[in-house]
């Protein structure tokens, strides 16, 4: 077998630019967009600002005012079958459902906190919400409307929740950082991964 001689070559350092590569697009004036998904066509929905707002830009960059909610912050959303909008607002843990007619009617709060995230559970008609604090998972129904806790977890807020290959949820919290896998067929049972 042969040895392999390597050599490093140092590239010179990139550019700074002041610019932004790109077209400026979608609503003027926010001071923090908390969450964009897309809107299926091309176009986005934003969560932005402190009054609750949610914005939709078509994919011909058109901005317009889609709902103002109560809740302060609109930190997650979620593109239901149909066209309505979920949104996870904080810090009081509201869940609102907006139809395409920009109305929207509280679903739920959770106990005292935001909800961070909010799933889609690919085998069931299911919804699930991170929120926090204390670090919790709630599930929500949206044919039945029925909003309720699922699990708890030793931490400060539950932040994010993927599904996994198996179809577990992924439950990352703060406070501290740690990762749980949940079965969604039995969400008082979850399991620490790391």
């Amino acid at each position: 077998k042969s040895a392999r001689i390597c050599s490093l070559v140092l590239a010179p350092r990139p550019r700074c630019t002041r610019k932004l590569a790109g077209r400026t697009a979608g609503p003027v004036g926010p001071e923090v967009f908390w969450r964009i998904i897309s809107d299926g066509r091309g176009g986005y929905y934003t969560g932005t600002g402190h009054g609750g707002e949610i914005h939709h830009t078509s994919s011909d960059d058109k901005s317009r005012l889609v709902a103002r909610l109560d809740g302060t912050e609109v930190f997650s959303l979620l593109m239901l079958e149909g066209g309505d909008l979920l949104a996870g607002c904080g810090p009081e843990g509201q869940l609102y459902r907006v139809g395409r007619d920009g109305e929207g009617t509280l679903a739920g709060s959770g106990e005292g906190g935001s909800v961070w995230a909010l799933a889609s559970d690919p085998r069931a008609a299911k919804i699930w919400l991170a929120a926090g604090s204390p670090a919790a998972v709630y599930s929500y129904d949206p044919t039945s409307g029925v909003l309720e806790r699922a699990a708890e977890r030793p931490a400060q807020t539950a932040l994010d929740l993927p599904f996994d290959d198996q179809g577990n949820l992924l439950v990352c919290t703060q406070g501290p950082g740690l990762v749980y896998s949940v079965d969604p067929r039995r969400p008082d049972r979850p399991r620490l991964l790391f």
